[in-house]
């Protein structure tokens, strides 16, 4: 799926809910992303996973392959997830403010 086709689909989905949780992290998803495909916020992605991702136990690989993300600028979060928050692409997480993670240091 395209990028332009991922974008529209989680703001249609932002449209469509009433969920503030929901509409929450679907505002850090949209953010993460941009900041991603941008190459924004690299520093504060490296930081963070220097200081809180690099060891968690919820820094997995990503089962999915076609889901996952190569990150150039930040080589370590490439293929990764974070299974606590029940798959966020690394590469998007830590590039967002909008929902820290509750393991951030």
């Amino acid at each position: 799926m395209s990028l332009d086709k991922k974008i529209k689909r989680l703001k249609q989905a932002l449209v469509e809910t009433h969920d503030p949780e929901y509409i929450k992290t679907l505002k850090a998803i949209i953010v993460g992303m941009t900041n991603f495909y941008l190459g924004l916020s690299s520093d504060l992605a490296k930081k963070r996973f220097e200081n809180s991702c690099k060891g968690c136990a919820f820094n997995l690989l990503d089962p999915i392959v076609e889901l996952r993300v190569q990150d150039e600028k930040v080589p370590e979060l490439s293929a990764r997830m974070c299974a606590h928050c029940e798959g966020c692409v690394l590469s998007y997480k830590l590039r967002q403010s909008i929902k820290p993670c509750e393991f951030w240091k």
